[in-house]
């Protein structure tokens, strides 16, 4: 499987949203403007990424485990209209933690350092001036999604968390909502590593193919945040409306359903 292919399909869901990149967000210029007439820039990410993105594989594993989500639900509200007691299946305010099982299926081992920050500036910049630029700039947005994993005491090399950020970031830019509650949060989490960990899809994946999927949703997550945090404080109405068309495409292209339609509750991703 081709590396680029590989990433057609995934940017998802998260629990740690544009709060969590605050401080080290302020540093930075942001580099998502318009297109150059006669040429691409850093907007041209958003249909960089698009072809990488594993948007159909990170659908298909999400619909799975809403699927046994609502299933459970269900069983658990027949049995209390039967009288029976349904612990297994009663819904859940707080999410259970994620089994060791499924964070070994969706973590990786890096085959190399990151690769992504060169590549997508390779294929976004105009100059090579902007090249190196461009590249600083996504491998410093890299280096902050991780430094915050680490201050949280999360895992940093997993796949699961980085969709988790992207569909985070993308939820609370699209509707210029608050971030993620904890339990909001926690259930995303689960419900991505969840359909993850048992899609035989992803599972097939190479270390280089995952460490691919990993550092592009990461960079794409950190970069529209830092961006939405920019239109914020500068009030910036062209940025914000480019980051909120950034975000929505987000949504759409990795869950399948109109943005609109697409709500984070204490029970995970509901549409």
């Amino acid at each position: 499987m081709a590396a680029h292919g590989v990433l057609g399909k995934a940017v998802g869901l998260a629990a740690l949203v544009l709060t969590l990149c605050g401080a080290a967000r302020a540093q930075f210029e942001p580099v998502y403007r318009p297109p150059a007439a006669g040429g691409r820039n850093a907007a041209s990410l958003a249909s960089v990424s698009a072809q990488r993105m594993q948007s159909v594989l990170v659908r298909n594993a999400i619909n799975r485990a809403r699927t046994r989500s609502l299933a459970g639900a269900t069983a658990g509200r027949r049995g209390a209209r039967n009288g029976v007691n349904a612990p297994a299946t009663t819904p859940r305010t707080t999410p259970v933690a994620p089994t060791p099982a499924a964070d070994a299926a969706t973590t990786f081992r890096p085959v190399s350092p990151p690769f992504l920050p060169g590549q997508l500036a390779a294929e976004t910049a105009q100059t090579p001036a902007e090249r190196k630029e461009q590249q600083a700039f996504f491998a410093q947005c890299l280096t902050n999604y991780e430094s915050l994993r680490r201050g949280q005491g999360l895992p940093v090399k997993d796949v699961a968390l980085a969709v988790s950020y992207l569909i985070g970031v993308s939820y609370n830019v699209y509707h210029g909502g608050d971030a993620l509650t904890a339990a909001q949060g926690d259930a995303l989490r689960a419900q991505v590593r969840e359909g993850l960990a048992s899609d035989p899809g992803f599972r097939r994946l190479s270390n280089r193919e995952k460490q691919e999927m990993y550092e592009l949703t990461a960079i794409v997550g950190e970069f529209l945040a830092v961006n939405a945090d920019a239109a914020s404080q500068k009030g910036n109405r062209q940025l914000a409306e480019m980051a909120r068309e950034m975000a929505k495409d987000n949504l759409e292209r990795l869950l399948g359903v109109p943005a609109s339609q697409v709500r984070i509750t204490d029970h995970g991703l509901e549409f």
